[in-house]
């Protein structure tokens, strides 16, 4: 094989933040047989059945996949860096489909060159588009991809109609979707 093939059955996924999407991974993870970890405000209790609850420092220590799914904040950015970086098990494959500030880009950038971090994945940038001297171009174990998941047609069709429908229930005096609740 040109290049290594991983089997995920026994493989730990470390999971940061379990919202919408960060629990559909958990559950695909869980049918390929993998022990998943979230570090999550919610309680154990809250968890599907197969899902540990873990500290940020458990986490990182366990895991061979660290994927990120959680928001952007004071708190979250620049999350992985290379203080973080180096509490993580060597050849760790992170996956950012979050937000590009979740992750110091030089610093994965040099994980990646040293081999300390085995992949980095990402649909999400620092700077988007990002500029053609970012130095995770320059890594070949860094895939980067267009953030479009939003791009079929049945998910544009899925967007406007839930447009629709937030727009009827504001009207109607029952908003749904708030994001700005204090």
């Amino acid at each position: 094989w040109d290049s290594p093939l991983v089997e995920l059955a026994g493989k730990n996924i470390g999971i940061v933040g379990l919202g919408h999407i960060g629990m559909k991974v958990a559950a695909i993870a869980l049918c390929f047989g993998m022990n998943v970890y979230a570090y999550t405000s919610k309680s154990s209790d809250q968890l599907p059945q197969g899902i540990k609850k873990a500290t940020m420092e458990g986490l990182l220590s366990v895991s061979d996949i660290i994927t990120l799914h959680c928001p952007l904040n004071e708190e979250t950015n620049r999350l992985i860096c290379a203080d973080t970086i180096q509490h993580m098990r060597d050849g760790v494959i992170i996956v950012n489909t979050g937000r590009g500030p979740l992750v110091d880009e030089n610093d994965m950038a040099a994980a990646l060159h040293t081999g300390k971090v085995g992949a980095y994945c990402a649909d999400v940038m620092c700077s988007e588009p990002p500029s053609g001297d970012n130095p995770l171009f320059c890594e070949p174990h860094a895939y980067i991809t267009p953030h479009v998941a939003w791009a079929s047609v049945e998910a544009r069709t899925r967007l406007m109609s839930i447009a629709e429908n937030n727009i009827k229930a504001f009207l109607n005096g029952t908003p749904q979707n708030v994001v700005n609740k204090i």
